[in-house]
């Protein structure tokens, strides 16, 4: 049962019983759960620039010549964004003309969610200004991170493409948990596809994803103090 003393704007639900009989230190939980995923996933990606990075992307590049599909791949990250936030305002509207609560909760994030996720893609990018990964491969050895310089070839780090999907997989699945292992398949399927086309170094992936869930729980925090009854991230 809940106490009396306690606000309805400070409830945030979550699977967890006890997080939801008790608000108060369900959010302080979360946000230590947070705290540990982003340190987990910053150790992941600092192993993978020092080990991994280097041999995946010259063994991929072997198996799959780079300069043979690099023509065939342009970036339509900008419009998806762009259709994505039309799609949010849609939603929305059409989800408080028919009294849907599931989709009158999503619609806002997604609209939200999408271009801030674009705008964290950018501000990142330009902050580390890590070496493209298909120019590393031109050039082997030439690599590292080019603080605050991220621009022309210095900007493969993070990856954007992860940032976005996963910033919006995790808005769906608080929404919609039932989707979850869907979430799952779709940021391994694009993880997968990023590395194979060596569009991305592991590393660039690990530290979308990472951004990504980061923006989203804030997102989805604040959701829940702003509008009662919102729920928290629950992770792909």
């Amino acid at each position: 049962m809940f106490s009396p003393n306690f606000s309805p704007n400070c409830i945030l639900s979550h699977s967890l019983a006890d997080w939801r009989d008790l608000p108060a230190r369900g959010s302080r939980i979360s946000a230590s759960r947070e705290i540990l995923l982003q340190l987990g996933a910053g150790l992941c990606c600092a192993a993978a620039y020092v080990w991994i990075d280097h041999p995946l992307a010259q063994a991929v590049n072997r198996l799959l010549p780079a300069r043979r599909i690099a023509s065939t791949l342009p970036d339509l990250l900008g419009s998806f964004v762009v259709a994505i936030s039309l799609l949010g305002l849609g939603v929305t509207w059409i989800a408080y003309r028919h009294a849907l609560t599931g989709l009158a909760r999503l619609g806002p994030l997604l609209s939200l969610g999408a271009p801030l996720a674009f705008a964290t893609k950018l501000l990142a990018k330009w902050t580390f200004g890590r070496i493209a990964i298909r120019v590393y491969l031109y050039h082997p050895g030439f690599d590292g991170f080019h603080w605050f310089a991220g621009q022309g070839p210095f900007r493969g780090f993070p990856s954007g493409h992860m940032l976005v999907a996963a910033t919006l997989v995790v808005l769906v699945v608080a929404v919609w948990p039932r989707l979850r292992t869907l979430g799952v398949a779709v940021l391994l399927a694009l993880a997968l596809t990023l590395i194979l086309t060596s569009y991305h170094f592991l590393a660039d992936i690990i530290a979308g994803w990472a951004l990504g869930h980061a923006l989203a729980w804030l997102m989805l925090t604040a959701d829940a103090r702003i509008r009662p009854g919102a729920t928290v991230p629950t992770p792909p």
